[in-house]
């Protein structure tokens, strides 16, 4: 899919040091990946690094050679609480990703939103992982929607759908195409195209590494553009929801609600 572009959309712009610096106050203190690049490093850099680093991540944002390192990751599987953990079903996998790649990745992730947020492309019932949104958001709709169903003497009826491996099964040429879809080209969709590409895995257990695969579907558990791309794949289910039902969206996790004196 090409995404050629004169690259003078705002969002295609390079990254100040303004957007780096946020980005590494935002990280958090997770585990390395295969690099063994550990934020606390990366978080104590000098001004004259950082101006460096600065400079490497924008000329892999305007040149679109994504680093084949960054597309390495090392998954630990984490066992589901109160679940049997001698069943690995009952594992979530999260993937172990370079802390550069994940600080840049932050980067490219605010652009990103801000464009979705400010052109409203997001479907309004989306309130996962999204700003002055939360889980409270659903539940005040939903206890409102019961409380004036229960006024007109009115029957609810709700179905709570929860996607199985929703991450791990996500399609990635899907979320390419959505992007060319809402418009997006030059620098910023063809980094998620190469961060999506070609990647690779190795599963730890303990200190033991199994053989390399590839992630042929879906995106990286832990990342920090997993979620939203993940909720631009999911985007359209709430245009399939008939007139007079209530839709609600947290990431992964659909709700679908409706009302009537006399249901079948």
């Amino acid at each position: 899919m090409k995404f050629t572009s004169d690259n003078t959309e705002d969002y295609n712009q390079p990254f100040s040091m303004l957007e780096l610096k946020q980005a590494l106050q935002k990280s958090n203190d997770s585990a390395v990946g295969p690099d063994d690049i550990h934020y606390r490093l990366l978080t104590n850099l000098p001004e004259s690094s950082l101006t460096l680093l600065l400079t490497v991540f924008n000329s892999i944002w305007e040149s679109g050679i994504f680093p084949p390192s960054w597309r390495e990751a090392t998954i630990v599987a984490i066992p589901k609480p109160g679940k049997d953990s001698s069943d690995p079903n009952n594992y979530r996998p999260i993937a172990l990703t370079s802390c550069l790649c994940k600080t840049m990745e932050r980067m490219v992730n605010n652009r990103l939103m801000w464009v979705l947020e400010s052109k409203g492309l997001l479907a309004s019932e989306q309130c996962g992982f999204r700003k002055n949104r939360s889980t409270a958001d659903h539940l005040v709709r939903f206890d409102s929607y019961i409380r004036n169903a229960f006024a007109k003497k009115e029957h609810v009826l709700a179905i709570f759908f929860d996607l199985e491996k929703a991450y791990d099964t996500t399609w990635k040429h899907g979320i390419l195409s959505d992007l060319y879809d809402l418009d997006f080209r030059g620098h910023l969709p063809t980094f998620i195209d190469g961060f999506l590409s070609h990647r690779l895995f190795q599963v730890r257990a303990g200190s033991t590494l199994s053989d390399t695969y590839e992630q042929e579907m879906g995106v990286p558990q832990g990342s920090i553009l997993s979620p939203v791309l993940f909720s631009l794949k999911i985007n359209n289910i709430v245009k399939s929801v008939l007139k007079g039902s209530e839709a609600s969206l947290f990431v992964d996790d659909f709700a679908l609600c409706i009302r009537a004196k006399f249901l079948p």
